[in-house]
């Protein structure tokens, strides 16, 4: 009996248990949010991995949830597959067209730059939701004058700007490859 009391003790201890309005995250690489609270229900968004979901109501092990930068979709998912807090791994958004169309006029632009200069500033976009995309930018572009790499910056926000088109809150970082960030842009 003291056993079963000890096991039940750590297991209640290790539950975090969340309320309507906490902030939740994916914590699984690839998760259906589903229109009902069940398998069986159709799939309304796949969600990534880190994506971060606000917290409406729950029934047994399922949880109803509206995702963020969705435009406002809600819809269910099994318990097992969030958490308050988010637990390693990338952050990355779910598929969006507003970021596929930044994404084709980002590689427009870095390969225009490429045929111009010789040289490519840029090697990676990323859609890490809540309207912020992180550019990977080369060593070449971080040596460079600080009012090109601003002019260069502000070019990429106004492409990101006018992808989005929400007027809501939006951000470009720019990291080295490291992943620091060197520089930023926003509308907040």
């Amino acid at each position: 009996m003291k056993f079963i009391t000890t096991i039940l003790g750590i297991l209640m201890a290790s539950i975090v248990l969340a309320i309507s309005g906490d902030i939740l995250y994916v914590q699984s690489d690839v998760v259906n949010m589903r229109e009902a609270p069940s398998t069986t229900s159709e799939i309304v968004l796949k969600l990534q991995k880190g994506h971060k979901l606000v917290e409406f109501q729950r029934k047994g092990e399922w949880v109803q949830v509206g995702a963020a930068r969705t435009e406002g979709k809600t819809g269910w998912i099994h318990s097992s597959l969030i958490r308050k807090e988010f637990i390693g791994g990338s952050t990355t958004a779910p598929y969006s067209s507003e970021f596929e169309k930044f994404e084709m006029a980002f590689n427009e632009l870095n390969s225009s730059i490429k045929k111009k200069t010789g040289v490519t500033f840029f090697t990676k976009v990323e859609n890490l939701g809540d309207g912020i995309i992180q550019v990977t930018a080369t060593d070449i572009w971080l040596s460079g004058p600080k009012a090109a790499r601003q002019s260069n910056l502000d070019t990429l926000f106004k492409i990101w700007d006018a992808a989005d088109g929400s007027g809501l809150p939006i951000a470009v970082y720019v990291v080295d490859k490291n992943g620091k960030q060197q520089m930023l842009k926003n509308r907040w």
